[in-house]
């Protein structure tokens, strides 16, 4: 008969990498399991996936939201820029996440952030303004 091999004592290789895999999960996750994603995840699918109205009804205002902003690019490009032109979207008066974006020295500046769309298109180097 063959003698069994002797377990070091304290954690083994095995259990180390196994310690440094789950503290890269966890950091990853912020310590939330990764099955209960999955499992959320999984659930809001079959939710969606036999709900053929609310699919509609998301496809609807898709199609609106994309819409709504075409015509306004469209309006921004083609419009001089002296004329104003009305926003595409404007904030909610009870929406605090624009706050600091709409009021700045006492102006309105919403639409003067940087993402806002040129009115001059793509300039000669093919990027952006």
């Amino acid at each position: 008969m063959q003698a069994a091999l002797a377990m070091p004592a304290g954690p083994s290789s095995g259990s180390r990498l196994d310690s440094k895999v789950h503290a890269g999960i966890a950091r990853l996750t912020a310590s939330i399991s990764p099955t209960s994603i999955g499992l959320a995840w999984m659930d809001w699918a079959t939710q969606l996936a036999l709900s053929p109205g609310k699919r509609l009804d998301l496809m609807i205002l898709g199609c609106n939201h994309w819409l709504s902003l075409n015509c306004y690019c469209q309006s921004v490009a083609l419009t001089p820029s002296t004329i104003s032109i009305q926003e595409c979207i404007v904030p909610p008066s009870f929406d605090k996440r624009f706050k600091a974006c709409l009021r700045r020295a006492g102006k309105v500046q919403w639409g003067n952030c940087s993402y806002r769309p040129s009115q001059n298109g793509l300039h000669a180097g093919g990027g952006p303004y």
